[in-house]
């Protein structure tokens, strides 16, 4: 629809890890380099900025391009709604393949 291609293998999600895109990805080709990048070299990236600039979207697209993608080891963990520390540990639980609570409680960092 409206022009758009079929989307490609790399853009599929995988079962349970990522939503599947409705859309094809067009431009940001500067951003999605910068997160091929920083997901070469961490384990957790993390895009941050205003709501509705295509943060959750950007990051998809350059996820599913990953090589980690392709082997089944990624998910989106949405956060929305967590509003304590206590509730992350949870949240990451209820969308992990393992399904088991978690032994510690979170840290904080005083920097």
């Amino acid at each position: 629809m409206r022009g758009e291609s079929e989307l490609s293998e790399r853009s599929r999600a995988a079962p349970g890890r990522l939503p599947a895109p409705l859309t094809g990805f067009v431009g940001r080709q500067q951003e999605l380099k910068l997160l091929a990048g920083l997901l070469e070299s961490s384990r957790l990236v993390t895009v941050v900025g205003p709501g509705g600039v295509g943060k959750t979207r950007l990051a998809v697209e350059a996820v599913s391009r990953h090589r980690a993608h392709r082997r089944g080891r990624v998910w989106l963990i949405p956060l929305a709604g967590v509003d304590t520390p206590a509730g992350l540990p949870e949240r990451c639980w209820a969308r992990s393949p393992r399904q088991r609570p978690c032994r510690r409680g979170p840290r904080s960092i005083d920097r």
